[in-house]
C-alpha cells in the first residue's frame, strides 16, 4: 500500500485494521472489561466514519453494559474519539 506523507509514521495497525476496519476496536472492546476499573475512563480515537459500527459493537458486548458510551466530535461535527465510562 502507498505511504503518503500524511501516514508515513502512523502505525500499520492504525491504517489497515482489517477488512470492515474494524479488528482493532472489537480486540480492545473483548479485552477492556478485564482493566477498566470501577469508575473508570476509557478514550480511543475512531474514524469519522466508525461512530455506528462502534455503537454495535459496544451493543453485542454484554460484560460492557455497566458502562455507558459517548462521542466527543472533531470539528467537522465528526465522531472521533469514543468514551467508555464505567
Amino acid at each position: 500500500r502507498e505511504v503518503t506523507a500524511g501516514t508515513a509514521f502512523e502505525p500499520h495497525q492504525a491504517l489497515y485494521a482489517g477488512a470492515d476496519g474494524f479488528s482493532d476496536i472489537s480486540l480492545i472492546l473483548d479485552e477492556l472489561p478485564r482493566y477498566l476499573a470501577p469508575n473508570g475512563v476509557f478514550l480511543c480515537e475512531i474514524g469519522g466514519h466508525q461512530k455506528e459500527g462502534v455503537i454495535a459493537l459496544f451493543e453485542s458486548r454484554s460484560e460492557l453494559q455497566r458502562c455507558t458510551l459517548s462521542f466527543n466530535y472533531d470539528i467537522a461535527g465528526f465522531a472521533r474519539v469514543m468514551v467508555l465510562r464505567s
